[in-house]
């Protein structure tokens, strides 16, 4: 898959949220097209988007933010949205995904962390055009 094919399919997932939403939900971009064509573990951005919408807060706007970007070598893509992050364990979604980054070829990793009002999802891997 391509991170182009996998930011379609996660856009699907959030056009259906937003309906339940309303206009609570505001989905941001942040994909460069150069980038879109970079191979990608399928169904890899897909848990990091429905972990922001599952652990955003309960009240006021939802931003969820989607953003790729090359940084020394690597491919980095982070999913935003405010909230606190909780600590009491990781769901199977997420634990599936740090077990898929272990032992991806060439390396990788998935980490999720408070950055200010924002929780921050973020995977990198390293860059391979094919």
């Amino acid at each position: 898959s391509t991170l182009g094919a996998e930011v379609e399919v996660a856009m699907k997932y959030l056009r259906i949220e937003q309906l339940r939403f309303e206009e609570r939900l505001e989905i941001q971009l942040q994909i460069p097209d150069a980038l879109k064509g970079l191979p990608l573990p399928p169904m890899l951005l897909q848990p990091l988007v429905e972990n922001a919408i599952k652990h955003g807060p309960s009240q006021g706007p939802m931003r969820v933010l989607v953003q790729a970007e090359e940084l020394k070598g690597e491919l980095r893509i982070q999913v935003r949205n405010p909230g606190e992050l909780k600590l009491n364990g990781e769901g199977v979604g997420l634990r599936n995904l740090r077990e898929r980054m272990a032992i991806q070829p060439g390396g990788g990793s998935f980490e999720i962390f408070q950055q200010g009002p924002e929780v921050v999802a973020q995977v990198t891997l390293p860059m391979s055009r094919s």
